[in-house]
C-alpha cells in the first residue's frame, strides 16, 4: 500500500470519527460549561476574590472539562455507534506512551487556558476578547472541515465569527462576552452534534447476529 492510500485510509477512518456527531455534542457541552464558569465568575466576582489563584483555576477547570470528555465520548459511542458500525479495537500503546500523550494532553489544555486568559488580558480595553476568540474556534472548525470534508463544520465555524463579531459591538464587560460567546458556540456545536447523531441514527441499524 502506497504512502497515498495509507493517507487515505487514516483521513477516512478520522473522518468516521465524527459521522455520529457525538463528538460534538461533548466538546460542544465542555464548552457550554466553561461558558458558565465564566459566567459565575463574573457574578461573584472571583477574579478580585481569589487574585492570583484564578489563573489555577482556569487551569482546573479546562483540565476537568475536557477531561470528562476524553472519557464520555468513548462510552456515548459504545452505547449508540459501535452496535451499528462495528468496534475494531487497536495495539494498545506501551505506558511511556500514554504518559508521554497525557502530558502532552495536560500541556495542551494549560495552552488552551492561558491562550484564553492572554486574550481577554490583551483585549480587555476595547473588547476585542470574544473577537479574537470566535477567530479562533472558527479556525478550528474551518480547519476540520477541510480535513475531514464535512461541512457542517464550516457552518459552525461561519455562526461562530458572526457570534463573535456581534458581541464586540455590545457594551458588555469583557468577562460577560466571552462567557455569552463560550455559551453561544458551545450551544451551536452540540445543536449541530444532535442534528448529526438523529441523521446518523436514521441510516443506520444496529448489527444483528446473523451480519455478524
Amino acid at each position: 500500500m502506497s504512502e497515498q492510500q495509507i493517507q487515505s485510509v487514516i483521513r477516512n477512518t478520522q473522518r468516521r470519527w465524527f459521522d455520529d456527531g457525538l463528538w460534538e455534542i461533548a466538546f460542544g457541552t465542555a464548552n457550554l460549561f466553561l461558558g458558565l464558569y465564566f459566567l459565575l465568575v463574573t457574578w461573584l466576582n472571583l477574579d478580585e476574590n481569589l487574585g492570583a489563584w484564578m489563573a489555577a483555576l482556569q487551569i482546573v477547570v479546562v483540565l476537568v472539562v475536557f477531561g470528562g470528555m476524553r472519557y464520555g465520548v468513548p462510552k456515548l459511542k459504545e452505547r449508540f455507534t459501535y452496535p451499528r458500525t462495528g468496534y475494531a479495537s487497536f495495539r494498545r500503546p506501551e505506558r511511556s506512551e500514554r504518559r508521554r500523550k497525557a502530558f502532552w494532553r495536560g500541556m495542551l489544555s494549560g495552552g488552551v487556558a492561558a491562550a484564553v486568559a492572554t486574550v481577554v488580558g490583551l483585549a480587555n480595553a476595547v473588547n476585542l476578547a470574544p473577537g479574537v476568540t470566535a477567530l479562533i474556534f472558527a479556525g478550528m472548525c474551518f480547519y476540520l472541515s477541510f480535513r475531514m470534508g464535512i461541512q457542517r463544520f464550516a457552518v459552525l465555524g461561519l455562526l461562530t465569527l458572526t457570534t463573535g463579531f456581534i458581541l464586540t459591538q455590545l457594551r458588555l464587560d469583557v468577562d460577560s462576552s466571552m462567557a455569552v460567546l463560550f455559551i453561544a458556540f458551545g450551544t451551536l456545536c452540540a445543536l449541530l452534534g444532535v442534528i448529526a447523531l438523529i441523521t446518523f441514527l436514521r441510516r443506520t441499524r444496529p448489527i444483528t447476529e446473523e451480519e455478524l
